[in-house]
This record gives structure tokens, C-alpha cells and sequence, in this order.
């Protein structure tokens, strides 16, 4: 399955070349989040003005920790915020102004591209991105019931959690299908986070192609 391969192998040397093109040619700066959500404004009123529809795009993901006692805890949270972090060229979050315990990082990408002076190469601003981070308290347990649902149907097929016990033969089909799923509080998922990545519908393809490039199983 080329989804499976991409997303959950480890990568083959042309993701490598790939992304270490992205990274040679895309310049991640830090945004003030005033800026970027002015920039999302701009770009959703330009769409709704030509296409009728709504121009900013959200993206949830989840980011996991192997080992922790708790992937919603507030351990499992800071490693992952201070790993986005360092995958973001070292971008620090902020709090939400809105309260809460989510986590926000405010980003700017653009192109390097050589100057008609001969000096310094130029940067041409692309896209703007913000991603945050819920925390756990912001996000109620029906949602974050179904997370980690997920989670653990991924472990079950393509995850190396060994934790996770195998269903019993004389379980039936439907629970050898859903593997720890069938057993509700059997089979605890890797920790984890939610997070989400906000941009206007026009650099879907920047920001998810330079998230892949950092973030491997983003895109």
C-alpha cells in the first residue's frame, strides 16, 4: 500500500533528496500571530470574493511519543511542543490568547531566489501557517475518546506497540478486524497529541509539502 509505505516506513533515500531540496530552496521564519491570521483573513476574503467558498484550510494531526504514561499528559506535551519546536528551526510557541492550555506557533515560508545585484539572495514571502497544539483540557474526552481509537486501530495494522495484545480467536471476525479496539480499555494507545495547522487553501501544497519535509506522515 503506497499510503502505508509513505507515511509509516522509514523513508527511502528520494524522500531524503526531496526534502533536503525543500530545506535548501524554503526559508521558515517566525510570524507574529496578528500577522499570519491578518494574511489567512486576506487570502479566505479572496476566495470568497471569486469562488464562493471559504479560503482557509485546517489540518488535524496526531504526534506520538514512544514511551511516557501518558500521551495527553503534561510530560507527553511539552516533549512534543519542544520536538515541533526543533523541527521548526527552533520557533517558539505562545499560549492562546483565548486561554486554555493549547500552544501556537506562528509561521512565514518563502523562497530564496537570487538578487538582480548580484548580493544576497531574496526572499519572496509564499504562505503563512499557524499550527497549535490542544491541550489536554481543551479537548473534551468524546474527541479525544475517538483519538486514540485511532491510534490504536494504526498500532493494531502498521504500528510496532507490542503492548497491544492480539484478540482471541474465539473473538470473532468484526474484533479480529478491529484488534484492540474490540477490547475497549485493553491495549493502551502510544501517547499522543493533537495538534492542527491552519493556511489558506492557495499553499496547501507549500505548507503540507514543507510539513512533510519536517513532520514525516503529515501530508
Amino acid at each position: 500500500n503506497k499510503f502505508v509505505s509513505r507515511n509509516f516506513c522509514p523513508s527511502a533515500s528520494t524522500d531524503e533528496q526531496i526534502a533536503g531540496i525543500m530545506n535548501d530552496t524554503v526559508v521558515l521564519t517566525a510570524a507574529g500571530r496578528a500577522e499570519v491570521e491578518a494574511h489567512l483573513g486576506a487570502c479566505g476574503s479572496l476566495m470568497r470574493r471569486q469562488h464562493r467558498v471559504d479560503g482557509v484550510a485546517e489540518v488535524t494531526f496526531l504526534m506520538r511519543l514512544n514511551g511516557g504514561k501518558d500521551g495527553a499528559g503534561g510530560a507527553g506535551e511539552a516533549e512534543l511542543a519542544e520536538k515541533v519546536s526543533r523541527a521548526l528551526d527552533g520557533i517558539g510557541w505562545v499560549r492562546n490568547e483565548e486561554g486554555g492550555g493549547t500552544k501556537v506557533w506562528s509561521c512565514m515560508l518563502s523562497t530564496q531566489k537570487p538578487s538582480n545585484s548580484g548580493g544576497a539572495n531574496e526572499k519572496a514571502v509564499k504562505a503563512m501557517f499557524s499550527i497549535s497544539q490542544k491541550g489536554r483540557k481543551d479537548v473534551n474526552d468524546g474527541v479525544m475518546n475517538a483519538w486514540s481509537n485511532i491510534a490504536r486501530l494504526m498500532d493494531s495494522n502498521v504500528g510496532d506497540n507490542k503492548s497491544i495484545t492480539a484478540p482471541s480467536s474465539t473473538t470473532g471476525i468484526r474484533a479480529k478486524a478491529l484488534g484492540s479496539l474490540a477490547h475497549g480499555a485493553g491495549g493502551k494507545a502510544l501517547p499522543f497529541s493533537v495538534f492542527t495547522v491552519r493556511f489558506s487553501v492557495l499553499s496547501t501544497m507549500v505548507v503540507l509539502g514543507f510539513l512533510e519535509s519536517r513532520l514525516p506522515g503529515v501530508m
